[in-house]
Order: C-alpha cells, then sequence, then structure tokens
C-alpha cells in the first residue's frame, strides 16, 4: 500500500523482502497519477515514525526486530497510536490532534454510504496479522492477506505567504 500511495505510472511496485508478491492491483496506476499537481504541490514530505514487531522480521529487510525507522512519504498509512494515542509495538509517533478524545464512531470511514474497515501501518505482534481499524471503529487485527481499506494520511505544507 506505502509504495501504491506513493506511486505514479503502473511501475510503482518492487519487492522489498524475499517474501513480497505482487499485489493484485500491480498493473494500476499509483496513487499520485490520479491526484492533481496544484494539490500535489502543497503536500509537504513527511518523515513517517514506523517500528517492527519484536517476533520476526523479514531477513533480507532493512529492519531488524523491535526496531524504529523513518520513512519520507507525501501520503501515508496513519499507525495505531496516531488514531488510538496506544500501540502494541511502539515507532515513536505521536496521536493525531484529530483523534485526541475520539469516540469509535469518530474513526469510522464510509465508502459508498457502508461504513468499510481500513489498515494502519503498525503491524501487530506476530507475522501474520496486521493493524487496522474495524468498520464499527475500534482497533482490531486482520491476517495480512484479507481486504481492507485504505486512508492516505498526508500533511499540509504551512504557507511561507
Amino acid at each position: 500500500i506505502d509504495q501504491w500511495l506513493n506511486g505514479t505510472g503502473t511501475d510503482w511496485w518492487t519487492a522489498k523482502t524475499m517474501f513480497d508478491r505482487p499485489p493484485s492491483y500491480k498493473n494500476k496506476k499509483g496513487f499520485l497519477s490520479g491526484v492533481p499537481q496544484e494539490v500535489l504541490n502543497v503536500i509537504a514530505n513527511t518523515e513517517v515514525k514506523c517500528g517492527s514487531q519484536n517476533v520476526y522480521c523479514a531477513p533480507d529487510s532493512n529492519h531488524t526486530k523491535n526496531s524504529k525507522y523513518t520513512l519520507n512519504r507525501k501520503f501515508y498509512l496513519a499507525s495505531e497510536m496516531e488514531v488510538f494515542g496506544t500501540t502494541i509495538v511502539d515507532d515513536g509517533s505521536k496521536q493525531f490532534q484529530l483523534y485526541i478524545d475520539a469516540t469509535n464512531a469518530d474513526r469510522i470511514k464510509y465508502y459508498n454510504s457502508s461504513a468499510r474497515g481500513w489498515w494502519l501501518r503498525s503491524p501487530y505482534s506476530d507475522a501474520l496479522n496486521e493493524r487496522s481499524v474495524y468498520s464499527s471503529g475500534v482497533v482490531t487485527n486482520f491476517n495480512a492477506y484479507v481486504g481492507s481499506g485504505a486512508v492516505a494520511a498526508c500533511q499540509i505544507a504551512k504557507s511561507s505567504s
């Protein structure tokens, strides 16, 4: 999802570990292809804090078990900490102002008038599951192969005028 969110054209995906397989949507254009240039001009590159879980990390990735690292992205998935203020895997991020004192209903996202689940970038404490927001707005974990929605987070650049 991270590669798709920050990709253009149809050549946005590359395997990062020996376990990676092409996503079913690999031949679709990256998300950035559909964002107007005037919008991209006001989106800041953001230092996104990430963490790996403590049970397993892919042997050919750049991260070790229970490590913290950062990525620079225009668009990214929010972390469990940024949405809920708590986390299983500490990545060093802080809760988004939008979600401080939020209720479960405040975290529900809709697509075609139906409440949908959405992925977080936070891993679960095992190698099979990922953290996500259930359609009711509660934090949950799903098997990594279960389909869910992507809610893009971004930071608007500060105006110099």
